[in-house]
């Protein structure tokens, strides 16, 4: 057997015993294992090292005799020809760090972590997609890369607060800043989350809607209140010019003219020389009372002084009110008397409030209309 030549196939390591196959000639023939030699194996579970140098033994047997080893290599496994799994390929975002457990395999044998392999994580704290590097290490080499998931988290579940929750009417959209929190974090306006609003302008209830983006999903609803401004009516009192009513008359009930809903001027009187109340120049009526409406004993018909309130009194043919002739009541008068009415006929007649403040006026809602027929 000293002039025969051996050869030994390529080996890797398995954990078990290596045993790569041997193919020994003589003289350009091919001997056969068990019938012209045996081979036995030495140090042939770990890899080739400094400290551990595999061999074979090669023994002549019936026509062939004698004895030679031949050394050889048990290369470092690869780790990708392994069977990689991780405890979990779909996870949700939680703002830190997500690393799966990973279980690799050569065969039945399952490698050891830090000792066969360690892992390394790339992409792993945003939603999307993220992966698991495995490096052998030890008796393995080279490397493997297994992918898995992250999902955005659902904020649907989470309360959004908004910067404030109750607006007055003033014609531009309202939008409040909002907050949403997840744990100790606030999210980001643009890069968490989108807001949009509805039902923004006008008196009522506004819907905001906020939906999730980047690293989050899901929508949550919440909403606010718009009042009307104070001082105005569903007939938007109070928005016509300063110190003139719905007739376009000014606070002493006149028009452009000067003359007030009667064609009265400024003295208080018509073109007959009588004011409003049809006294003449003595101040005093047919009846003898003056211009107060009241007789000299200083009492109104009914017996009562005119302490009165402020009031506004409208008069008209037409249920509809338009049209309708406006007498202000000024001081604390509680009544006022419509003059010049024609018999037979159906009026109609209500009133509203008015209060002064700092120059302008701010008028009550109107009262229901009263009809009454003139006897």
């Amino acid at each position: 057997m000293a002039n025969a030549r051996v050869s030994i196939a390529p080996a890797y390591y398995t954990g078990s015993e290596v045993t790569p196959e041997v193919t020994v000639t003589h003289s350009g023939k091919t001997l056969v294992k068990d019938r012209d030699f045996t081979v036995t194996y030495h140090n042939n579970i770990e890899p080739s090292s400094y400290y551990n140098s595999p061999w074979v033994g090669i023994d002549g047997i019936g026509n062939y005799q004698g004895y030679v080893t031949k050394s050889f290599t048990i290369n470092r496994a690869d780790i990708s020809s392994c069977t990689v799994t991780l405890s979990n390929e779909s996870l949700t975002y939680t703002g830190s760090s997500l690393r799966p457990n990973a279980t690799v395999k050569s065969g039945d044998k399952e490698l050891t972590l830090n000792q066969d392999y360690y892992v390394s994580y790339r992409n792993n704290w945003d939603a999307g997609t993220a992966s698991a590097i495995l490096t052998g290490t030890g008796n393995y080499t080279g490397s493997v890369t297994k992918d898995f998931t992250i999902k955005p988290l659902d904020i649907s579940r989470y309360s959004a607060s908004l910067s404030q929750y109750s607006y007055t009417s003033d014609g531009t959209e309202k939008c409040p800043d909002v907050t949403v929190t997840y744990g100790d974090k606030t999210l980001a306006t643009g890069t968490d989350f989108t807001v949009s609003y509805k039902d923004n302008v006008k008196e009522g209830t506004a819907t905001v809607t906020i939906t999730g983006a980047g690293n989050y999903t899901g929508i949550i609803n919440t909403t606010f209140t718009i009042t009307a401004a104070p001082g105005k009516d569903d007939s938007d009192a109070g928005k016509d010019n300063p110190g003139k009513d719905d007739s376009g008359k000014d606070d002493s009930g006149k028009d452009d003219s000067g003359k007030d809903d009667s064609g009265k001027d400024d003295s208080g009187k018509d073109d007959s020389g009588k004011d409003d109340s049809g006294k003449d120049d003595s101040g005093k009526d047919d009846s003898g009372k003056d211009n107060s409406g009241k007789d000299d004993s200083g009492k109104d018909n009914s017996g009562k002084d005119n302490s009165g309130k402020d009031d506004s009194d409208k008069g008209n043919q037409n249920s509809s009110m338009k049209k309708a002739k406006t007498l202000t009541v000024k001081g604390s008068a509680a009544r006022a008397t419509l003059k010049k009415l024609v018999s037979k006929k159906k009026y109609y007649v209500r009133i509203r409030t008015y209060k002064v403040v700092s120059g302008k006026k701010y008028y009550s809602k109107w009262s229901s209309k009263k009809s009454v027929k003139i006897k």
